[in-house]
């Protein structure tokens, strides 16, 4: 056996061991966070079981959790709770079925619409660094996120009480494989969650290889679902890191589409200039979703149950902040300001 089995094996051991025995356990982290929306789906997530991340095998917090997450997922699912502090992820956290991440229960205010509303426990996931020479910094570098490990089944599962830097929450699928059910993202703050979009840059029209422009269409929190989400008490702040890049190109429109446009004063990479949520977002209709040709029998994607987003607070710039179908679909209470003179 491998010495890194043999670690998860003492973890797991070490897991099935204190729960059998009872271990004290704060009371206030068995409980299930999100009872005052009054959602019964959220009392099937396993609230009471709890791995504390300081004590999975590992030298690093992605080794931790893929360590304290597999104990869990051994017992049906489960809690990872990450204690206040600050942890430095290299690469995308990928959540298993019946898995919640967990950080510690904020303290003084609570309210994310509320200013001065801050996390204990920050995830940082690894800054883009620009470069605007040669082909730029590889995306790859970046851009990095939580995602789920099999989204098409993955249920009773999330994030709670977490700040994020420099990463998104992405819990999306093709519709026509949806089977997850009861996701999501509680109690959360978000600075500099944009993605990068694939096609800058276009070589083709001449644009320069180290060009980056964020991904317009993906919210910092995409969420996908069969029946039930819940995205509340979350909070997006402006980006502090966004970077201008000089000389930018853009292909030109119209009769002129064959020319090239420097823009000369340079183009923003502004992480803030995308959606902040999209909870089963999809046109339904034809014409961008105008015509109403879209039916429960016809686009059922677009028709599922318990969606409800709540209580957010969002800072944009210039994207739609909320998107989201849905039959019964509850949106109520968030608090959206723009970037003032954003057309």
């Amino acid at each position: 056996m491998k010495k890194n089995q043999i670690h998860i094996l003492v973890a797991l051991l070490s897991f099935i061991g204190a729960n059998a025995m009872g271990a004290v356990v704060d009371a206030g982290l068995k409980s299930n966070p999100v009872k005052g929306y009054q959602l019964k789906w959220t009392d099937e997530i396993r609230w009471s079981q709890v791995f504390n991340i300081k004590d999975a095998p590992g030298d690093t917090p992605d080794e931790q959790f893929r360590a304290a997450q597999k104990a869990l997922v051994a017992q049906g699912g489960g809690v990872v709770y990450f204690p206040a502090g600050v942890y430095h992820f290299t690469d995308t956290i990928l959540l298993d079925d019946g898995i919640v991440i967990r950080g510690a229960d904020p303290q003084g205010v609570t309210d994310a619409k509320t200013e001065g509303y801050a996390p204990a426990t920050r995830f940082e996931f690894p800054r883009y660094q620009p470069t605007f020479t040669g082909n730029g910094t590889p995306n790859e570098t970046a851009f990095k996120g939580i995602h789920l490990a099999d989204p098409g089944k993955a249920s009773n599962g999330g994030v709670v009480n977490v700040a994020i830097n420099h990463g998104h929450i992405y819990f999306g699928r093709d519709h026509a494989n949806e089977r997850g059910v009861n996701r999501l993202v509680y109690g959360c703050v978000f600075q500099h969650a944009a993605l990068v979009e694939e096609r800058v840059p276009n070589l083709d029209v001449g644009q320069h290889p180290w060009q980056r422009f964020p991904k317009w269409h993906q919210a910092a929190v995409d969420i996908r679902t069969l029946e039930n989400a819940l995205v509340a008490n979350n909070r997006f702040i402006p980006a502090t890191d966004n970077f201008l890049m000089e000389g930018y190109i853009l292909p030109g429109r119209g009769k002129d589409k064959d020319k090239k446009i420097t823009i000369e004063p340079g183009v923003w990479f502004d992480y803030d200039n995308r959606p902040a949520i999209s909870v089963n977002e999809y046109g339904i209709g034809g014409g961008g979703g105008a015509d109403p040709k879209g039916t429960p029998e016809t686009h059922p994607h677009g028709f599922r149950k318990g969606i409800v987003i709540r209580d957010n607070s969002i800072y944009s710039t210039g994207r739609s902040a909320i998107g989201f179908t849905g039959d019964g679909a509850v949106c109520a209470d968030n608090v959206i300001r723009f970037k003032p003179d954003v057309l």
